[in-house]
């Protein structure tokens, strides 16, 4: 498999799960000078995972766009605009939740790291 334009979001979020699932196996055995090889991984985690969860978001906001441009009619276009704004009420608080949730996790792990790191 090679990393294409089209599917790097998977394979950057391949590589959150693969890091995540790594830094919490590593965790609770990792001392403390060793602690910040912690935080390059969590960094892979959630940069991955974020880098993939927007570019998503994006790229459906953009087929959203053209499928809502696609009819001739203007009765059509209109239909799919209201179901266009549907669509979008439904998904972005789910969106949101994704996003506060990555940034909890980056917040509670870095605080997890230095609390580590301390001892």
């Amino acid at each position: 498999m090679k990393i294409t334009k089209k599917n790097w979001p998977a394979w950057a979020f391949g590589a959150a799960v693969v890091s995540f699932l790594v830094m919490m196996n590593v965790f609770d055995h990792v001392f403390g000078k060793a602690a910040w090889w912690l935080y390059i991984l969590l960094a892979i985690a959630v940069g991955g995972s974020l880098s993939a969860t927007i570019t998503m978001l994006i790229r459906a906001f953009k087929a959203g766009l053209a499928w809502r441009n696609e009819p001739e009619n203007k009765d059509d276009r209109t239909k799919r605009t209201f179901g266009f704004i549907a669509a979008l009420i439904i998904t972005l608080p789910a969106a949101y939740f994704l996003i506060a949730f990555l940034m909890l996790v980056l917040g509670f792990m870095s605080l997890g790291i230095q609390q580590k790191m301390s001892y």
